[in-house]
């Protein structure tokens, strides 16, 4: 298990810099003043605005030495819906480029594109329609669409202090997810498509930040399955216009390659651990390296797992292994008796007598699976008085076990998921030290 402080620190080298921001800053500043006060633009400029993940505080650093960052600028302007979006589009870009430094401009579907050094500013000219509604413009079709930027804005707020403000750092963790894993052959939702995918399929907020991506990866590889097998795209409901598909734009293999990979990492997780590498691995060498320090010694931990694993009363599993590799991981959440709560790494330190634990399966998706959970108790106390070792059904929420420690000594937790007679979904052994 990484530690918390590293997904904290992870975080902390992805946020933008305060110089990258005060450049933006800048530079949007003048733009919309540009456009405010230029001669041949000033009538047609009604109000300018931000958004995008600039705007909602979504947005991550750009790598060193390669990504712009990118800002988004709203014009609301005086034209209509009666005006084509090529005119509306070109008349913007022309006034553009009455300043020198706005030269490098590129007429994009719905906005003007400048490059200005590790910048990329995307100028977006919006036009109302007859009943006064906002819509933005697509110069490729020709067409105009209904549009609320500010509704966007507004609702990243809102769901974020509805999940005690882990939303916007989940989004800001699969951005840079993203950065690292998307192939440059297919295009894995992104923006306010990713953003709502996420606000769709959020964890129990009280997680720690490990758990909410994990379980998130989860989430999102399973709530999509049935319409990809059926070979079919999603429908993502955009929160200001619950008509509008925002995955529109996406196609099937988008997705279907999008959960494969959510798929893979799950199953490399279940395999390997959680430990710094494993993440190193997902999330790219900007995650921290981690502290071999924090790790007792592998051999002696080793032999004593191994005399755990070889107690009699562990029973063995009845059902054939579907797959020869776990593919499943389990994470534990104690309250000591002193009320403190810790998150307890496979085999870390002992915790008292008189813990409740608390321990969850993650997993990707599969349809009508029952969890069983094999507590196997060991260490002489345990022995002599509880010699624990089948299979039980969760008793905390739908997949969840709630354990309390009552005997000294090494046990193992291990969770299986079975169906139709095979277990489809299995977890290493977790160990856990009570003294």
């Amino acid at each position: 298990m990484a530690n918390s402080t590293d997904f904290e620190s992870f975080l902390k080298d992805i946020n933008p810099s305060k110089s990258t921001i005060d450049e933006a800053s800048r530079l949007h500043q003048n733009l919309r003043n540009h456009l405010k006060t230029c001669e041949s633009y000033k009538h047609i400029y009604v109000h300018s605005y931000l958004s995008g993940s600039y705007a909602k505080q979504t947005f991550i650093r750009p790598k060193k030495n390669s990504d712009c960052c990118d800002i988004d600028v709203v014009i609301e302007t005086s034209r209509s819906t009666n005006d084509s979006p090529t005119f509306v589009l070109n008349e913007l870009e022309k006034a553009l480029k009455l300043r020198s430094c706005y030269q490098k401009t590129t007429i994009q579907n719905h906005s003007v594109g400048i490059d200005m050094a590790s910048f990329h500013l995307d100028v977006v000219p919006l036009v109302r329609d007859e009943n006064g509604f906002l819509n933005i413009g697509s110069s490729k079709e020709g067409t105009w669409k209904r549009t609320d930027p500010k509704k966007h804005i507004s609702w990243t707020t809102e769901v974020n202090q509805g999940y005690e403000n882990a939303y916007k750092p989940l989004v800001k963790i699969f951005k840079w997810w993203r950065r690292e894993n998307c192939p440059s052959n297919v295009k894995y939702p992104k923006g306010i498509t990713l953003e709502k995918m996420i606000a769709d399929n959020l964890p129990e907020p009280h997680l720690t930040i490990e758990e909410r991506v994990m379980q998130t990866m989860a989430n999102l590889s399973e709530a999509y399955s049935e319409d990809l097998s059926s070979g079919n795209t999603p429908f993502i409901e955009d929160p200001a216009f619950c008509e509008n598909n925002l995955a529109e734009k996406y196609k099937h293999n988008d997705f279907l390659e999008f959960s494969n990979k959510l798929i893979e990492q799950l199953d490399l997780i279940a395999e390997k651990g959680t430990g710094n590498d494993i993440w190193r691995t997902i999330l790219g060498i900007n995650f921290p390296a981690g502290n071999e320090s924090r790790s007792y010694a592998a051999g002696t931990r080793r032999i004593a797992q191994e005399r755990a694993l070889s107690v009699t009363h562990r029973q063995k599993l009845k059902y054939p292994l579907q797959s020869q590799k776990p593919n499943a991981t389990i994470t534990a959440t104690a309250t000591l008796p002193s009320g403190k709560q810790i998150n307890l790494p496979n085999d870390g330190p002992a915790v008292p007598k008189g813990s409740s634990v608390i321990y969850k399966v993650t997993y990707s998706p599969i349809k009508d699976g029952r969890v069983r959970w094999q507590i196997t108790n060991t260490g002489e106390e345990a022995m002599r008085c509880c010699q624990r070792g089948g299979f039980e059904a969760p008793n905390e929420g739908k997949t969840s076990r709630r354990e309390e420690t009552a005997y000294t000594g090494k046990h193992i937790v291990q969770c299986f998921v079975v169906r139709k007679g095979y277990c489809v979904r299995w977890t290493r052994p977790f160990f856990i030290n009570v003294d």
